[in-house]
């Protein structure tokens, strides 16, 4: 993921739970996720942006938020960025954001986005805890 941010010109900051966050979950299709969203942040901020990734737990859930600084979502398009082949940019099927809710929901999780013009978005997933045989999540997240 550094990778994509550093092509751009951008940092990624990534502040990990200080406890074991457990999920059952599809390793591979978690990191298309946060790929996905990474990307998506990337390619919305200019130069020098910041992306920050942070994972945190309660009892019940695991959430982990991804943040840019970069031009926001206007309101009007927020109720529909999740519709398969919504898109605002020039090139691009507009199905990523659709196949990243997908795969929460798959995952019996919660995806929401918050934005603000000229400050940023960010999109809020949540997922319940698991126990047993399970990934863990920072693994994935650090892919």
């Amino acid at each position: 993921m550094e990778s994509e941010a550093t092509r751009f010109g951008h940092e990624i900051h990534y502040q990990e739970s200080l406890d074991a966050i457990f999920v059952l979950m599809d390793q591979d299709k978690m990191i298309q996720l946060l790929l996905n969203l990474v990307k998506n942040a990337c390619e919305a901020m200019e130069e020098n942006g910041l992306v920050q990734i942070k994972l945190s737990r309660d009892l019940k859930n695991a959430t982990f938020v991804i943040a840019d600084n970069g031009p926001g979502i206007p309101e009007d398009q927020l109720e529909k960025i999740f519709h398969p082949f919504y898109t605002t940019k020039e090139s691009g099927t507009g199905l990523g954001l659709s196949i990243c809710y997908k795969i929460v929901q798959d995952h019996q999780g919660t995806f929401e986005v918050e934005s603000e013009l000229n400050l940023g978005t960010r999109f809020i997933i949540t997922m319940p805890l698991a126990m047993g045989n399970t990934v863990m999540l920072d693994k994935a997240a650090q892919g």
